[in-house]
């Protein structure tokens, strides 16, 4: 929660896809269909994707960032932290 990209987990990780063009996509492998690979861009929202050609793929990786915005405990008081540690430790 402090530092959301210090440790990514692959069940919330994206992936770099450079295309052979040079132009990249940032996304999670959501489908594929035929040659197509269906990739959501959007971390709140997967309904927003991006097809790209197997055949236009240069190469894949695991991204470093993490989906989870940085500072996001920063929007929370001091009692919602309270809160959310509790719930996070089971008690």
């Amino acid at each position: 929660l402090v530092e959301p990209s210090k440790v990514v987990s692959d069940q919330y990780e994206f992936e770099i896809i450079t295309k052979k063009d040079g132009s990249q996509v940032v996304g999670r492998a959501v489908d594929e269909k035929d040659e197509v690979l269906i990739v959501a861009v959007n971390p709140f929202d997967f309904s927003q994707t991006v097809e790209v050609n197997r055949a236009h793929i240069e190469s894949q990786r695991p991204s470093p960032v993490s989906p989870m915005p940085p500072a996001m405990l920063n929007r929370l008081g001091k009692d919602e932290v309270r809160d959310l540690l509790a719930y996070l430790l089971g008690k």
